[in-house]
């Protein structure tokens, strides 16, 4: 069972360097930060996340959660209004069952249309979005 539970911005930070812990093809390649083809690090990629979404706080009121998978914490998620902003599964839980089940309840949450922010580069998570009924409807500033 997959459930949300608000949480602090203080709780966000740990709740990103899980989800990108051990995920080398994030630091790599899919996280925003390598769109200028340099090298960085696991601690860049958690920060660069973070300091994104405490700079987008200032203009818009979020919701943080936690993803929790029977009870145990498996991934973040955060959101502005109608938008899923950042989001991550730990690795050790990004299987299909678990993300199906994230993903319904993620829809359910909404209540309907929502949208989502994803780097061009990221493009593991553009496939999980596209086949997942989501739809590219603009691109801007590498930004899909």
């Amino acid at each position: 069972m997959i459930n949300f539970e608000i949480i602090s911005i203080e709780e966000l930070k740990n709740l990103i360097y899980l989800s990108y812990e051990n995920d080398t093809d994030l630091v790599e390649k899919f996280h925003s930060i390598n769109i200028d083809n340099e090298e960085h690090t696991l601690e860049e990629c958690v920060d660069t996340t973070y300091d994104r979404i405490v700079e987008a706080m200032e203009d818009v009121e979020a919701d943080i959660f936690k993803v929790l998978y029977n009870g145990e914490d498996i991934g973040y998620m955060v959101i502005f209004g109608s938008v899923l902003y950042s989001f991550a599964i730990f690795p050790s839980h990004r299987k299909k069952e678990i993300l199906t089940l994230w993903w319904e309840e993620v829809k359910e949450l909404f209540g309907g249309e929502f949208g989502t922010l994803v780097y061009n580069n990221n493009i593991r998570c553009l496939i999980f979005l596209l086949k997942n009924e989501m739809k590219i409807v603009a691109e801007e500033n590498n930004i899909l």
